[in-house]
């Protein structure tokens, strides 16, 4: 997934967040269609910690 959301080297990691989870919205909006926004946004939060919070892939 992080070859799908390119940055430049210098990007700020909290840049990066914001552009990884708009990725995942997008993602799984495509896959389930659309969600209430509360569980869209629970269940992208509990996706980006198992990618990259939980020793998920580097």
């Amino acid at each position: 997934m992080r070859e799908a959301v390119p940055f430049e080297e210098d990007t700020p990691d909290e840049e990066k967040y914001f552009k990884y989870f708009a990725y995942l919205q997008t993602a799984v909006t495509q896959e389930f269609g659309t969600l209430s926004p509360a569980y869209l946004e629970a269940f992208c939060e509990e996706l980006y910690a198992e990618l990259f919070e939980n020793g998920g892939q580097e």
